[in-house]
């Protein structure tokens, strides 16, 4: 790498760190504050407030779902009908079978040739900027 271009990786590395670590100290700051005025409207049982300069408002968010493992072992139990289609087989690759029958050259070549295809590439690249220790 050119000079130029090390100079400005030096300077963008270290613009980089020091918002990083402000963002991140206003992040806990503003997580803080928003569950103290979610537990204070709740308690005061309000889903609207307003001050001068801002209004906050609180919605209740429906997150249920149903466990599952749970509710198929409900459906069975009570020999619910195969034929009403509520619990369904769902295919998915064993990769170690797979991977045992390729080794073991169980899969016909133009299988494989196709199997090949069928694999989406996909690199993804993460950045991990620390403070250096002591400065």
């Amino acid at each position: 790498m050119k000079n130029k271009n090390m100079d400005l990786l030096t300077a963008t590395i270290d613009h980089y760190g020091d918002n990083k670590a402000e963002f991140d100290a206003y992040k806990k700051l503003c997580d803080s504050d928003n569950k103290v005025i979610k537990e204070l409207m709740g308690e005061a049982k309000l889903d609207q407030y307003s001050t001068t300069n801002y209004t906050a408002k609180l919605t209740a968010v429906d997150k249920s779902y149903f466990d599952e493992s749970k509710l198929i072992g409900t459906i069975h139990s009570f020999n619910i009908p195969d034929s009403l289609g509520i619990i369904k087989t769902k295919e998915y690759i064993d990769e170690d079978a797979l991977e045992s029958a390729i080794y073991n050259g169980e899969i016909p070549k133009e299988v494989m040739d196709e199997i090949a295809n069928c694999k989406i590439e996909k690199t993804e690249y993460r950045l991990n900027i620390k403070k250096k220790k002591g400065e």
